[in-house]
């Protein structure tokens, strides 16, 4: 009887350029630059924003797999990436687009993870984070760092604020102007609600009355601040904020997205830090591996929750 051997390399690339066609509802293509080694990229992913604009944006691929190129860190729980040489990162980190570096995982039920590799990537040593699976939920977090990847130069502008003496006259304000910014906004990171749930959680009655009006002050600006890349996006997975449900027909991930802006001028700050967060709300069929998605779809929202700034 004749046996077929398979190749690790070409079956994990194989297994990676479908999973990522699939989840970011585009397309790859096999692209191996002949003369540059292991530091070749191995394939090109191209994908519709996901902000419903009728426009795609490009990544480089790199895949790794099997168990010889990681190895588990038990204290830290995380993968480090091994047998990958700084001279490749650092070729990574120089390409022309944001390159993804996918891992797969031949254990029993195949696993992908991935990372994604830019100029400020450690040359030393690269991790993989076991909450980075490549699954439904991991487009929105891929695609918010390639927009920062993709960032273009500018800040926003100078912000001049209002001037009140009492707390009652900032909230009626900012109630007024709150209106005129209220509704959903879009651009190439996604698609925001902004809803009075902001505004109610700004002033609920825990927060002191100094850190209300300074958000009230700032919340009429909160597009102002959407129209520029931020310098940072945190997600963040916080047990005590998360509310992930796990039903017969469906995975719901609830967490926090912070966005970091740096170096805001302000009428009575020259220069501060804002940030915006938003709670995102993820929810994918559990059994999407059975049919790949056909017939099935992600639901997705980004909601406004707060702003504030610091010195």
């Amino acid at each position: 009887m004749q046996q077929i051997e398979y190749d690790l390399g070409t079956l994990g690339e194989g297994i990676a350029g479908g999973l990522l066609s699939i989840i970011f509802n585009g397309e790859t293509q096999k692209e191996t630059l002949k003369g540059e080694g292991q530091s070749s990229l191995d394939l090109q992913l191209k994908y519709p924003t996901i902000s419903g604009a009728n426009t795609t944006r490009q990544i480089a691929i790199q895949v790794k797999t099997g168990w010889s190129y990681v190895r588990w860190n038990k204290k830290n729980s995380h993968y480090t990436l091994i047998k990958i040489d700084r001279k490749h990162i650092n070729k990574w980190q120089k390409n022309n687009q944001p390159v993804l570096l996918v891992w797969v995982k031949p254990s029993r039920k195949t696993e992908l993870y991935w990372k994604l590799i830019n100029s400020k990537s450690s040359e030393e040593v690269l991790h993989l984070s076991p909450n980075h699976k490549l699954n439904p939920e991991a487009l929105f977090e891929i695609n918010r760092l390639i927009s920062i990847a993709y960032k273009k130069k500018g800040g926003v502008p100078k912000i001049t604020l209002k001037t009140f003496e009492r707390l009652s006259e900032v909230r009626k304000w900012a109630k007024r102007e709150f209106r005129k910014v209220r509704g959903y906004y879009e651009n190439e990171i996604g698609r925001f609600e902004i809803s009075n749930y902001a505004f109610r959680h700004l002033t609920r009655a825990s927060r002191t009355k100094s850190h209300i009006k300074e958000s009230l002050l700032l919340l009429p600006y909160i597009k102002t601040f959407l129209n520029v890349i931020p310098h940072q996006i945190q997600t963040i997975s916080n047990q005590e904020w998360n509310n992930n449900l796990d039903t017969d027909k469906y995975i719901t991930i609830n967490r926090r997205v912070l966005f970091i802006y740096r170096n805001v001028h302000f009428n009575d700050i020259q220069s501060a830090v804002v940030y915006i967060r938003f709670i995102e709300s993820i929810s994918y069929p559990k059994n999407w591996t059975d049919n790949l998605l056909l017939n099935k779809k992600t639901r997705y929202s980004l909601k406004l929750e707060s702003i504030y700034r610091k010195n």
